[in-house]
């Protein structure tokens, strides 16, 4: 999940496009570059042109550090782009060269703890994330993810103290709601199940507050059909999820648990179509091809699912 909240912040960052500046200034290299990855972004179907329009990103931002090589900016967006493009050694090689730049740069900070998680490096990760607190104590999402990672190191107290800092700081944002369901699973590692069907419901009152505020934010789709998921409820999960990649076809992850919720309903034939898509950009996610492989077993297509079943085992 780490890699879909690292994007939005990603995508985020290389909105922040200069205007009309002329070809020999850092300003436009950097533009020119946003450009590529807001394109790559938008490219979900086809992933050798996705990395190839984030190959001009790279070429992009590289001639906007030869302009300028203290722009801590251009590092931190080119570690971005390799990121993306699942260069992870060069992307925290640039994100390093971003904090040595500017140690209080947040964002770059936040990027290096979004890198390390992707990468297993747990404890690593959390520093990074400590890091970032100590730069900008009300960073929502650092203190989301802290909490994420605290509670998968088993930390089950720190990271309920962590998920109650992020719902404190901004009550009725994606991070507190997200922040709810994640308590609502440690409360239930806890034995306490009563606390954790209670913040399971205030997950999904803050998911449908921010779908109220604004019916066009795909995250909060994406959070209430995973919330609806998880309580067993698939055909309403399946009309959420299926909201946020109408909204956003690129959010990889909502195809992934949108066939979750269509395949536990029998609507299988949907389901292999969204696996395919997901799996297109994740070939060696092996729930997903567990996943496909029982769709297509139900179908009555033992040889595709077959060969599906033995990407798990590849994967």
């Amino acid at each position: 999940m780490i890699r879909a909240f690292i994007a939005l912040v990603c995508a985020a960052l290389t909105m922040q496009c200069a205007s009309a500046f002329a070809e020999d200034t850092a300003s436009y290299w950097l533009d020119k570059g946003n450009e590529s990855c807001k394109e790559a972004f938008n490219e979900s179907g086809n992933m050798t042109l996705r990395n190839l329009i984030l190959t001009d990103a790279v070429e992009s931002y590289e001639k906007a550090i030869q302009i300028e090589p203290h722009s801590s900016l251009a590092w931190l967006k080119k570690a971005i782009a390799y990121f993306e493009m699942g260069n992870y050694i060069e992307a925290l090689d640039s994100v390093n060269r971003s904090i040595e730049i500017d140690p209080v740069n947040a964002d770059a900070l936040y990027m290096k703890a979004g890198f390390y998680g992707e990468t297993g490096r747990t404890r690593d990760a959390l520093q990074a994330f400590n890091e970032t607190l100590e730069v900008d104590p009300e960073r929502i999402d650092a203190w989301f993810w802290k909490a994420d990672f605290l509670a998968s190191m088993g930390s089950y107290e720190e990271a309920l103290n962590a998920y109650n800092r992020t719902i404190e700081i901004d009550p009725e944002s994606m991070n507190a709601a997200r922040s709810w369901d994640s308590k609502s699973y440690v409360l239930k590692k806890m034995g306490l199940e009563d606390q954790a069907k209670s913040a399971a419901a205030m997950a999904a009152e803050t998911y449908d507050k921010a779908i109220e505020q604004n019916p066009n934010d795909a995250n909060a789709w994406f959070g209430k059909g995973c919330n609806l998921n998880d309580q067993g409820r698939y055909d309403e999960a399946a009309v959420a999820l299926n909201r946020s990649v109408e909204l956003a076809p690129a959010f990889i992850n909502a195809w992934y648990f949108r066939a979750v919720a269509l395949n536990a309903t029998g609507r299988y034939e949907e389901a292999v179509r969204s696996l395919d898509k997901f799996l297109e950009a994740n070939p060696e996610h092996s729930l997903a091809w567990k996943l496909k492989g029982e769709a297509l077993s139900a179908l009555g297509r033992d040889k595709e699912a077959q060969s599906a079943f033995e990407m798990v085992r590849v994967g």
